[in-house]
């Protein structure tokens, strides 16, 4: 018993101390990622109860909700995990030519449900090795070509979804969205 409770004792002095020395070393980069704006947070589990419940569809409306309460980039604190939450164009790039954001986190899992496993919810490696294939083929004089098939399928698309979203019925994007990619990449291949 009298081991127990002091191997115990140890453990539990060494989990305080790391806990300090964290702290300590991450104070001045917590200090400047609470300045930017979002949502009230609570000691320990952050901004976690503003999503507890909800299914991933409502937790991606109560994102859409809070981009559009606070200007981005916006901090979210889920538990001790700092969510950055960005939406203009500028700084998507920024982001996306960055080397080290390449790695996504497992807060991208909600979006599969939405945009399946493309691109957008692949881990680094599907990602850049995709990426450096598909490059080449994606420049402004290569885009023009295709141009007049977006437009073509991006009207059918719309109204497709309009006559599916009139019944007020639920609507299941990624068969639609599929569709459409799948129309549009056999279209292109044509020209």
């Amino acid at each position: 018993m009298a081991f127990e409770s002091v191997v115990l004792t140890f453990l539990a002095c060494i989990a305080v101390f790391y806990f300090i020395l964290n702290y300590h070393r991450r104070q001045s980069s917590i200090k400047t990622v609470n300045s930017l704006p979002g949502p009230k947070t609570f000691p320990l589990i952050g901004s976690a109860l503003t999503f507890l419940q909800r299914s991933p569809d409502e937790i991606l409306d109560t994102l859409t909700e809070l981009v559009e309460k606070y200007s981005t980039p916006l901090r979210l604190w889920m538990g001790n995990k700092l969510y950055i939450i960005i939406n203009k164009p500028d700084q998507i790039q920024t982001i996306l030519q960055n080397s080290h954001c390449l790695d996504k986190s497992v807060i991208y899992t909600l979006f599969e449900p939405v945009f399946g496993k493309g691109l957008l919810t692949a881990p680094a490696s599907i990602w850049t090795e995709q990426r450096k294939m598909i490059a080449p083929s994606i420049n402004t004089i290569m885009l023009q070509k295709f141009f007049g098939i977006f437009i073509e399928q991006s009207i059918i698309l719309t109204d497709k979804l309009e006559k599916v979203g009139l019944n007020g019925n639920e609507v299941f994007f990624l068969q639609h969205i599929t569709e459409c990619t799948l129309t549009n990449a056999f279209a292109s291949k044509k020209l």
